[in-house]
């Protein structure tokens, strides 16, 4: 075997190991939460519940309210 092609299908080899496990780390948010788009009826049933982003932070706080306080987001 010539050592040009040798050196070629190292650096192809390379490309594929680091390439594959970065492309699914940038990729991971897209591959595990894929987005939907919701129907009317639903968008109504959250409404309904009168969930707001207010609540959330409230919940959010509670929750980072028993982490060490160098970790805390409130």
């Amino acid at each position: 075997m010539d050592w040009g092609l040798l050196g070629v299908l190292v650096k192809f080899g390379a490309a594929v190991v680091l390439g594959v496990p970065l492309a699914a780390y940038l990729l991971q948010d897209k591959l595990i939460f894929m987005p939907q788009a919701l129907a009317a009826s639903e968008h109504q049933a959250i409404a309904a519940r009168g969930i707001s982003s207010r609540h959330l932070g409230r919940r959010w706080c509670s929750i980072s309210a028993a982490m060490p306080k160098k970790f805390r987001g409130c």
